[in-house]
């Protein structure tokens, strides 16, 4: 997409599954939502610098997306934009986003490196579930919220960091993790919520913090 354009509009690029390659020149600030949604042709995307956001589903189901290039000029990364690239494995998150959105990366299933900017405030529902290939994950210190079914179903998550910064796991947060052995609560953790554990078949030690007033239904159902 050469020099000159500016925006890429809403489902510009649909389903056009012959295309197998994008760069997309400097010039361009926005990405649409749904902009190359199900281009089930695309192994290669390089956006260049200058690109400040990228819209909802903007590349949901590209299941042979495998090569993402992503500059720190982005601060506005939409839900789901990069559910169900089934063949990603790695990902850079820009240095100027602060808010992961819901389901971006759900469905990576061959995802297994993501580095979590300091930037990043929060992260959306089911952000990274189903990233059965991801096995370890920092949160940084930055983030106070995480979502929902944060990272359900992230069956090859064997290690996970959680910094003090977090003082609730909501529903579902690591339900289906079941490789996931031994977790480490911060003592800053009030909620434990529903299912946030359930399914966690090999779960062998968790300490659960003074602080905690709150263990939701099935919390730890189903687990070892």
């Amino acid at each position: 997409i050469h020099e000159g354009v500016t925006s890429i509009g809403a489902k510009a690029f649909e389903q056009r599954n012959a295309l197998s390659s994008v760069q997309i020149a400097e010039s361009v600030k926005t990405i649409g939502d749904n902009a190359f949604w199900w281009c089930d042709g695309l192994t290669d995307v390089k956006i260049s610098n200058g690109t400040e956001s990228i819209g909802e589903n903007a590349f949901t189901n590209c299941s042979k997306l495998t090569t993402l290039e992503i500059p720190d000029t982005v601060a506005i990364i939409g839900s789901g934009a990069f559910s169900n690239c089934g063949k990603l494995t790695s990902v850079n998150i820009p240095k100027g986003i602060d808010y992961i959105a819901n389901l971006t990366f759900y469905g990576c299933e061959s995802l297994t490196n993501i580095k979590i900017p300091s930037s990043v405030t929060e992260i959306g529902s089911d952000a990274f579930s189903n990233c059965s290939s991801l096995t370890e994950i920092t949160i940084p210190d930055s983030v106070t919220r995480m979502g929902a079914g944060v990272f359900q179903n992230c069956t090859g998550l064997s290690k996970i960091t959680l910094p003090d910064s977090i003082t609730s796991l909501e529903t579902g947060a690591f339900s289906g993790c079941d490789s996931l052995k031994e977790i480490v609560l911060p003592d800053t953790i009030t909620k434990i919520g529903e299912s946030a554990f359930s399914n966690c078949d090999i779960l062998e030690s968790v300490k659960i913090p003074e602080g905690v007033t709150s263990i939701g239904v099935s919390a730890f159902g189903n687990c070892g």
